[in-house]
């Protein structure tokens, strides 16, 4: 955010080189800080998950359990595209039957 104040300070100024340089780094400093977000979910999810394949190994584990905000997460993606796939369908076949009878 400061950068992005930095480079139009320097627009202002009417310095073209340094606003692109601010504007560069502030746009690399962004992706590189959603990138350590996004690397820090995934390790907490990955942990989790031995966690919890490390409780079901112990015979202390019931099968899947949907009852964690991240279960839901833990679904296949085919099965999402799949079930996505079929309600569109459905909605097309209720809308063709619905123009047909008009």
């Amino acid at each position: 955010m400061i950068l992005a104040g930095i480079a139009a300070y320097f627009l202002w100024q009417k310095n073209g080189d340094g606003a692109f340089i601010a504007a560069v780094v502030g746009a690399v400093c962004f992706f590189i800080s959603v990138r350590f977000q996004v690397k820090g979910r995934l390790n907490e999810r990955e942990a989790a998950r031995e966690k919890r394949g490390n409780a079901e190994m112990q015979g202390h584990g019931d099968g899947e359990n949907f009852d964690s905000p991240n279960a839901l997460n833990d679904i296949a993606a085919n099965e999402r595209i799949n079930e996505q796939s079929t309600t569109n369908r459905e909605q097309s076949t209720t809308n063709h039957e619905q123009r047909s009878t008009l």
